[in-house]
């Protein structure tokens, strides 16, 4: 999930800890809007440039995630985004 920015520098739209983080809101969310977003960055078909572009529009909670900031995401997050944090969490497949 690399990508080139603006001067040509190698950036990631997210790092590990982010990825695990978009794998519990894809797998137990309730809300279906962030689910589909979360899907939609797990998915190798679709274009790094497009999720790249697509990260600067997101609000706080899926931005709080792409971060892989888990503290701020539960902070922002509705109770389906939280739980789904949670399952993860209960699950260990998020890295802390």
């Amino acid at each position: 999930m690399r990508y080139e920015d603006d001067n040509g520098n190698t950036k990631f739209v997210t790092d590990f800890k982010g990825f695990t983080m978009l794998r519990a809101v894809s797998k137990y969310s309730t809300n279906d809007i962030c689910k589909g977003r979360a899907r939609m960055y797990l998915d190798e078909d679709t274009d790094v440039d497009v999720k790249a572009s697509m990260r600067f529009g997101e609000g706080s909670f899926m931005s709080a995630v792409l971060r892989g900031d888990l503290l701020d995401a539960m902070r922002k997050a509705d109770e389906g985004n939280y739980q789904a944090l949670v399952q993860g969490l209960i699950k260990k497949e998020i890295e802390l």
